[in-house]
């Protein structure tokens, strides 16, 4: 088997490479525009950490990606370490000018091809016995089947769905062959809710974000999924601009950790109101600054001396300190707006440090919630670059939209599973998309896992097609068939 291993790597190195020059040749680097430069907290190892505003949406931004920042004519390496609605953060060993109207990321695409080389590399002394399940998977071993009847009721499923779910649990390798309009996706919950049933850790991956978050979707809406959802138990890894159902990986941190996200939302809520008062007292301090100033023209010239108002006194001080403050001479109004200034300063600091404190206690928590979920959702470029999932072992692995997967992604995934591989797609649409027009890439990257394995599907035991579509006319559902 350890022969077998050098010879499938070899062919994967040799034809990632000829891909990536394909890409150098053919698409370059992509460019994100940035704004808004701030700096955020160090990292542990002492460098830079910088957020920035993304002007326009682009999901060509991945996390843990290695790319270039330009700035003023210069180009910096940095990580991207951080992903939100609008924002990206990233980390650099160098300073970040922070003065600038627009930043450039550059991306290099081929990067994504870089780290999985090295995932695949790293897989010549791991177990032999992970490699079982990859080999099956690629049809190097024979599939066993040990008839397993369910457990769970699955209302509303046809009968070939029914099939389907049956011979995910009696085989160690299942092809769901589902044509448009099937409910291969609904069907797909279905098999992840009777795998967990049965005691399996499951993990649902695609080459999409969005085949991710459908199966996320239909996972959340079946009854025997709630109760998974609302402990935990199901976790999203990864950025989307999707809806999560509560199973992103920071929201189910901070609902199984609800003490430290409360104090975190109220630190942030102090934080914003001791900055604003404390901008409102430094605008009131040169204002009475101003005022104090001797007057340089005619010294005849009557002096103005500056009043605040009520509503400017409210907005820095309580209510119980106002009558005090009214009777005060100018110069102690001032020395009480300074005094003031500095108390609201030391309390920024205080929630700064108490923000950066918990945010750090709830990342920390990030590797246990994973470890500890039953079902793990991930793009596959998320499988072998997230440090998150390093390590991490599944009894299944699930593969949604398996017959557009590149072979040597879909194999380093499948080397994950240490009972069960399931794929799920249809072999009559889309196969994988290479930019390489290499007979030899094409053979190793551009097949579907559907050709390499099961080239016949239809005579295959490990094969259930979904043989009803709901979603077109019988007109339209006889053409695509035929």
């Amino acid at each position: 088997m350890r022969e077998l291993l050098g010879s499938f790597i070899r062919s994967f190195h040799k034809a990632i490479r000829g891909e990536m020059d394909a890409m150098r040749k053919r698409l370059g680097p992509f460019e994100v525009p940035l704004k808004n430069a701030r700096r955020a907290d160090a990292s542990a190892d002492g460098d830079h950490v910088y957020v920035f505003d993304v002007i326009a949406p682009n999901d060509k931004l991945a996390l843990h990606t290695e790319c270039t920042l330009r700035c003023e004519g210069s180009e910096l390496v940095v990580t991207v370490t951080g992903l939100d609605r609008g924002t990206v953060t990233v980390r650099s060993g160098h300073r970040v000018p922070l003065e600038l109207a627009t930043y450039t990321l550059v991306i290099y695409p081929w990067f994504l091809y870089e780290r999985l080389s090295h995932a695949l590399e790293g897989l010549v002394d791991g177990d032999e016995a992970a490699m079982t399940r990859a080999f099956t998977a690629f049809g190097k071993i024979e599939p066993v089947k040990t008839p397993t009847p369910t457990r769970l009721p699955h209302p509303g499923l046809n009968e070939s769905q029914l099939r389907a779910v049956g011979l995910c649990c009696s085989s160690n390798l299942a092809f769901v062959w589902g044509p448009p309009g099937t409910g291969k996706t609904t069907t797909l919950g279905h098999i992840v809710t009777e795998l967990v049933a049965h005691g399996h850790r499951v993990l649902v991956t695609s080459t999409t974000n969005a085949a991710v978050d459908q199966a996320l979707q239909k996972l959340a809406g079946l009854e025997a999924a709630r109760g998974a959802l609302d402990r935990g138990d199901i976790v999203r890894v990864g950025h989307t601009h999707g809806d999560t159902f509560g199973a992103a990986l920071r929201e189910v941190v901070n609902r199984v950790h609800r003490d430290a996200h409360e104090r975190l939302e109220e630190l942030k809520s102090r934080l914003m109101a001791a900055t604003g008062r404390a901008r409102q007292c430094a605008q009131f301090q040169s204002k009475l600054e101003d005022a104090a100033e001797p007057l340089q023209g005619d010294l005849f010239e009557e002096s103005h001396a500056v009043v605040l108002g009520d509503w400017e006194l409210r907005a820095v001080f309580d209510e119980a300190d106002l009558p005090r403050l009214r009777a005060l001479p100018p110069d102690q109004l001032l020395d009480a707006v300074r005094c003031e200034r500095d108390r609201l300063e030391g309390e920024k600091a205080a929630c700064q440090a108490g923000i950066r404190e918990t945010s750090q206690a709830l990342s920390d928590r990030e590797p246990e919630i994973v470890r500890k979920a039953r079902v793990v959702l991930a793009t596959m470029t998320n499988v072998y670059i997230s440090p998150l999932l390093t390590g991490e072992r599944f009894d299944v692995v699930i593969v949604e939209e398996a017959g557009m997967a590149i072979l040597p992604t879909l194999f380093y995934c499948a080397t994950l599973a240490d009972a069960k591989a399931v794929m799920v797609g249809d072999p009559k649409q889309l196969p994988p998309i290479v930019q390489s027009r290499a007979p030899y890439v094409r053979q190793v990257m551009g097949r579907s896992i559907f050709e390499v394995t099961v080239p016949r599907p239809h005579a295959s035991d490990v094969v259930e097609m979904l043989d009803t579509q709901y979603r077109m006319h019988p007109a339209i559902g006889d053409l695509v068939s035929g």
